[in-house]
């Protein structure tokens, strides 16, 4: 019995092609997915590892602590004065990450804050009005309270608004007002008056650093370049404030333009956990 002809299996390369290299990219996107996870996991517990190594490193060295105080923005004024009187319309955050950059030649400090947080807001908004390149008669709009020996309580008062909401209503937080009108508190080793250089650097994200560190800015007054530069920081630190769990900060840069206060006394130093103080040495 002679059945109907069969037509030549030349296209059964083709076929046998589409048919095997349909399911491969499905197989080793799954497969590949499944070794970047691995990977992105051990990347992960390799960052943690040297995160805890460093912060057992750090407890080992003495650090200052300050304590920044400024004003609150106006769209915070009318919920500051529900709660008080004028006080608090001040706002402040104590840090232990103050130090001195540079001194030549402008004199600059930096400190960080973790966001999302009052202070980092306030600093944030204020810095928007920055026209121009820091100048030595351009008013301050800040201060770095550099605490003494005796001012523990103000490092505590000042690092826990959600216990402490008016801390400037305690009768032991005394201060006075600089010329732009924020406080110095008394009793400090030091106070300094600044001026914001730009924005904070938000410090989770690499290639808003690496964009920094590439163009020399801080700020996006330095023309197009440093306007994008700035736009996608502003746009990957909003990400990360409303990503649920995430926990950052960010650089700030500051110029010194006065010194407000200054006295012979000992630092208030941030040591193993604890508020301490040192004792100096005595010379042979």
């Amino acid at each position: 019995m002679r059945g109907r002809p069969t037509k030549p299996l030349q296209n059964s390369p083709t076929m046998l092609s589409r048919a095997v290299h349909g399911r491969l990219p499905h197989f080793y996107s799954q497969k590949t997915a499944l070794l970047r996870f691995t990977a992105s996991q051990k990347q992960e517990a390799q960052q943690k590892c040297i995160q805890e190594q460093l912060r057992e490193l750090l407890r080992g060295t003495a650090q200052p602590v300050a304590v920044i105080t400024a004003s609150m923005p106006p769209s915070s004024h009318k919920i500051a004065q529900t709660i008080l009187s004028t006080q608090a319309l001040h706002h402040g955050a104590t840090v232990s990450s103050f130090t001195s950059i540079a001194m030549d030649p402008y004199p600059l400090i930096t400190f960080a804050l973790r966001i999302p947080s009052r202070m980092a807001t306030t600093l944030n908004i204020t810095a928007n009005s920055i026209s121009s390149a820091p100048a030595a008669d351009a008013p301050a709009q800040m201060v770095i309270n550099i605490l003494s020996s005796t001012q523990a309580k103000h490092a505590l008062m000042f690092s826990r608004p959600d216990l402490h909401p008016t801390p400037f209503a305690d009768p032991d937080i005394i201060f006075k007002l600089s010329d732009e009108g924020f406080p110095v508190l008394e009793g400090s080793l030091g106070a300094l008056s600044c001026r914001l250089v730009g924005r904070g650097i938000p410090l989770h994200d690499m290639e808003s650093l690496v964009s920094v560190s590439n163009y020399g800015r801080t700020s996006a007054y330095w023309g197009d370049e440093g306007s994008k530069i700035a736009a996608g920081r502003k746009e990957r630190r909003d990400l990360a404030v409303f990503k649920d769990g995430f926990a950052s900060s960010e650089l700030f840069i500051a110029q010194v333009l006065r010194i407000e206060a200054s006295a012979p006394v000992m630092p208030l130093i941030y040591f193993r956990r604890k508020f301490t103080s040192c004792v100096p040495s005595h010379p042979n």
